[in-house]
């Protein structure tokens, strides 16, 4: 069983304008007033796909290489649209289209303010080091209800506080026996690409028992239990990118799996077998920050406990992985263990 929590509140923490509860923007827009151009990005997209490098199973179990880098071409190209239209001004509206052809031209309908958004996007893309990386800290925690209050987690849209209010904010929380730190990753990853961190465990159990009936050199009937694994813990996406204005573009989604103990169990008639229940807590978020500031996101309460991220990303060049504390840059879509 799966329990969904949606994004509750989005803090912010560093020097930025104080914001404003907003209702959601109505759309009133025709596809008629949607303006289409076409982007010649070949060359940007073939450096995507080199840096996109990571192993690709096909769906349908074939393991030649030509269809593997077919696959992984597909998916890079849904990747680099997803990327040029994931922090896009103004509300994707009717008609809007964005969509990367075989001979690498960016096919765009859209407003001509999210036009010249695009158009200053690609050009930054272009003057960017082809090595360029974003170094990401977080922490990850688990707040107890009664405690949000204090560190100033509530049910609101957006709540802004000062820069040294992150140092104050992991002090307080480290003070608060109660208060759980699951985890404090820290990855370097490409400009624009995703990677994956997780932290996972692996609890065996007995999925079903299979009957098998011997003939030679006796009749005879071995009931024989099948193993199987139930894996829970930390997975966590994102991708970091530059944008034009000066600011880094952040995509993540935290799903942190709790098993449910004890296991239930169920009898059958050859023994009893385990039924896992996975209780599953998400966190997602698309924001822009200005390099080195924090931005915290929590999910709606379940079970009396919150869980509450933190996130810091900081631009650096392929030679200053020291100064990000000597992590390595992750593969997209690497998993860590």
């Amino acid at each position: 069983m799966f329990t969904h929590l949606c994004l509750a509140s989005l803090l912010w923490i560093g020097a930025l304008p104080s914001l404003k509860a907003q209702e959601p923007a109505v759309d009133t827009r025709t596809p008629a007033e949607m303006l289409r151009r076409f982007y010649e990005v070949n060359e940007l997209f073939q450096g995507f796909v080199q840096r996109s490098s990571g192993r690709v199973d096909s769906p349908t179990g074939s393991t030649t290489a030509e269809e593997r880098e077919t696959l992984r071409r597909v998916r890079a190209a849904r990747d680099f649209e997803s990327l040029c239209g994931a922090f896009l001004p103004e509300p994707k509206g009717p008609g809007f289209a964005l969509e990367l052809t075989n001979s690498g031209t960016l096919v765009a309908s859209m407003t001509l303010a999210q036009h010249q958004w695009l158009e200053r996007f690609l050009v930054a893309l272009r003057k960017q080091p082809r090595h360029q990386q974003i170094h990401v800290e977080t922490h990850i925690l688990m707040v107890p209800t009664d405690q949000c209050e204090a560190l100033g987690l509530e049910d609101t849209p957006s709540v802004l506080v000062d820069a040294a209010s992150e140092q104050a904010f992991l002090e307080q929380a480290k003070a608060t026996n109660r208060i759980d730190i699951l985890s404090a990753p820290r990855v370097s990853i490409w400009n624009g690409e995703r990677a994956t961190i997780s932290t996972l465990e692996q609890t065996a159990y007995i999925k079903r028992f299979d009957v098998i009936d011997i003939v030679e050199p006796g009749r005879q009937r071995l009931i024989d239990p099948v193993i199987d694994v139930v894996e829970h813990g930390l997975v966590w996406e994102m991708r970091g990118v530059l944008l034009p204005e000066g600011t880094i573009g952040m995509e993540s989604l935290l799903a942190i799996s709790e098993l449910v103990r004890p296991m239930e169990e169920r009898k059958t008639d050859h023994g009893v077998v385990g039924v896992p229940e996975l209780k599953t807590t998400r966190v997602q978020s698309t924001v822009q920050v200005k390099a080195g500031q924090t931005f915290v996101l929590s999910a709606h309460p379940s079970d009396g406990k919150r869980l509450v991220l933190l996130l810091k990303a900081t631009p650096i060049e392929a030679g200053d992985l020291e100064q990000a504390g000597k992590e390595p840059a992750a593969e997209p879509s690497e998993r860590k263990r």
